[in-house]
């Protein structure tokens, strides 16, 4: 186990090049920031040098896991901040309410759909999107699931999870912003 605790002076070449036996390590880094800059280090970190130090693919290995929804290191804008930068440039989408969902989103299942084989926390990829009909296909490793237009609800963005919807799963590399404003669930058990 290898680690290191950062100022965010020093953040310049964090995770730069990796170390020659980094598949047989567990590497961690505690980078010690302010919610602005720890907004700002955590696209650089799952867009740039994690994949290139570690040659991990963003989108399906390196997950954001965040203690809450909302705030300025919550799930929903750090969801929004890395779908511009992971995903922005896809040509079809469709808008439901205040979300945007895209062609190759990171996407997660919110509810158990038995019909379907679908269940509460299943992440997948958009690999199909008609923006006139509004529907779209995701597929969840394999098993590519139709989603109608009044059951988009049922999916939200995954680039950022919260830390309780990812229980029992299992990431290459995950990015964790503990911070203060993030008090309320900031307990042992997390």
């Amino acid at each position: 186990l290898q680690g290191a605790v950062l100022s965010p002076a020093d953040n310049t070449n964090l995770l730069d090049s990796a170390p020659a036996d980094t598949p047989s390590i567990i590497d961690f880094q505690t980078v010690l920031a302010d919610e602005t800059p720890a907004v700002s280090l955590i696209e650089p970190l799952v867009t740039e040098r994690i994949p290139a130090g570690f040659g991990l693919d963003p989108m399906t290995d390196i997950q954001v896991l965040t203690p809450m929804q909302k705030g300025p290191v919550g799930a929903i804008l750090l969801n929004e901040r890395l779908q511009a930068k992971l995903n922005g440039g896809a040509a079809h989408e469709v808008k439901r309410g205040n979300r945007t969902l895209r062609l190759g989103d990171k996407v997660m299942q919110l509810s158990n759909d038995y019909e379907k084989e679908v269940f509460n926390g299943d992440v997948g990829r958009v690999v199909a999107l008609d923006p006139h009909e509004r529907k779209l296909a995701v597929d969840f490793e394999g098993h590519v699931v139709p989603y109608e237009e009044n059951q988009l609800d049922d999916l939200t963005l995954a680039y950022a999870t919260s830390i309780h919807k990812s229980q029992g799963s299992e990431y290459p590399a995950v990015v964790i912003p503990v911070l203060t404003n993030h008090f309320v669930m900031l307990s042992r058990n997390l």
